[in-house]
């Protein structure tokens, strides 16, 4: 981690998934001031970790995909009015606290996942 805050100035997207990234790596990576993108997809990331980058300046793309997050760690995202998209889904997030936070990030793009596949009549397999 210490070798990435030499480079502060320069990490413009950090790609994170599939890492063993802790919530206390978090408070670090909240020191990289011009962080726009930050991949967190199939870590071990919880609200806790959240919190740290609640009130980052230029973050605009966080992906929390298959994460310990619910809608009290959505609700810390809320407080950067420069995210663009969000991922989270299979997290903890429900309905409800993706609404609370469309309601602040009203220009995000909430991804959760929940797609609806259409049945074609040419298809031979039904997706449920």
């Amino acid at each position: 981690m210490q070798d990435l805050l030499k480079m502060k100035d320069n990490i413009v997207q950090l790609k994170l998934g599939h890492t063993a990234i802790s919530d206390k790596a978090l408070s670090e990576i909240a020191k990289l001031p011009v962080l726009m993108k930050l991949h967190l997809e199939h870590t071990a990331i919880t609200n806790e970790g959240l919190k740290h980058i609640k009130n980052h300046k230029k973050l605009s793309y966080i992906n929390l995909y298959k994460t310990k997050v619910s809608d009290e760690g959505l609700s810390y995202l809320q407080h950067i009015p420069t995210l663009e998209q969000i991922y989270v889904y299979q997290t903890g997030v429900t309905p409800a606290g993706i609404d609370k936070v469309r309601q602040s990030l009203s220009k995000s793009h909430l991804d959760t996942g929940n797609y609806q596949l259409p049945f074609l009549a040419t298809d031979t397999t039904r997706y449920q």
